[in-house]
């Protein structure tokens, strides 16, 4: 008598004999899966690898964790930056990444100083009773918008620059590669024009009028932000009483104060500013006592060659 055959087991578990077709299937035709796999773990490997090296930092693994923490858990918005900050129309949210490798880039020189010239912008009565929040957050809008637009009129991208956000104003800092002449030949009066623009299709309540302040020295990058005196005595200068008088008995929109260095190294030599239409004035703000000079770009004061000679 011959001896039947055990029968054979079935595999009893659907989703177990699923995965065991599909893998012995994926490894069946020629491989192709495996090699789709291995072309993109290469690309990523290699995107990875791009961003560390490039990326100007000293803690490139932190970064690197960083980078993975935000892909992992897909906040990355088509433009490649985290969603929070996708806003491509405005170059604002993406030069926030730039603000930290100019800080990362600094901490490699040991905090030493750098010059900068240094522009800052306030809105005059940001927290006036009839300008709500709908309304404050409004003129924000408008006055970034105005800053990159005078920025790129005195060929300075914004990208290029370190920036602060003041809540009712901005600081920005130009690197040393971009002239000074321009920044007050050009920029105060498109800022004028920015800011008029906007104005005319705002909400009275809305309306934005700014003082603006421009200074140079040497500013300190640490881990918080950016230090120095003479961004302090910048500061300083915006907050002067003869500067919001100015502003306020102007029917202009900007009323601009510069510091002495700015007036006299590259006011008194331009071809194209008249300085006879600065007028001088004490600044006494806390520990800063001081010249400095106040101009309306888009209601300028009449030509007065004797101001040029005089100090307050």
């Amino acid at each position: 008598m011959t001896s039947n055959p055990p029968p054979r087991r079935r595999c009893t578990d659907p989703l177990a004999a699923t995965l065991s077709a599909g893998l012995i299937g994926a490894l069946i035709i020629d491989g192709r899966l495996l090699q789709e796999l291995l072309i993109i773990t290469v690309v990523v490997t290699l995107f990875l690898l791009a961003y560390v090296i490039t990326v100007p930092t000293d803690q490139p693994f932190r970064r690197l964790q960083a980078l993975l923490h935000l892909v992992l858990n897909q906040n990355i918005g088509p433009d490649g930056l985290p969603a929070p900050w996708h806003q491509p129309d405005l170059p604002v949210h993406r030069s926030l990444y730039r603000n930290r490798a100019l800080i990362d880039a600094s901490a490699r020189t040991g905090w030493h100083a750098v010059h900068r010239t240094m522009v800052i912008v306030d809105v005059q009565g940001f927290c006036a009773p009839d300008r709500t929040l709908p309304h404050q957050l409004g003129t924000r809008e408008g006055l970034y918008a105005a800053l990159v637009e005078a920025l790129a009129a005195a060929g300075v991208p914004w990208d290029a620059c370190y920036h602060e956000d003041r809540g009712d104003g901005v600081l920005v800092l130009v690197p040393p590669e971009y002239p000074k002449a321009p920044l007050v030949e050009v920029l105060p009066k498109a800022l004028a024009r920015a800011v008029r623009s906007r104005n005319d299709i705002s909400h009275d309540a809305a309306q934005t009028r700014l003082r603006l302040t421009l200074h140079a020295g040497e500013v300190a990058f640490d881990t918080y932000g950016v230090t120095s005196t003479q961004l302090t005595t910048a500061f300083r200068l915006l907050e002067a009483a003869p500067l919001k008088e100015a502003l306020t008995s102007s029917p202009g929109v900007v009323a601009m104060i510069v510091s002495r260095v700015v007036f006299d190294d590259v006011i008194r030599h331009s071809p194209v500013l008249a300085g006879a239409t600065f007028r001088p004035v004490e600044v006494e703000v806390k520990e800063v006592r001081d010249t400095a000079w106040i101009a309306l770009p888009d209601h300028p004061y009449t030509v007065d060659p004797t101001v040029l000679e005089r100090r307050p």
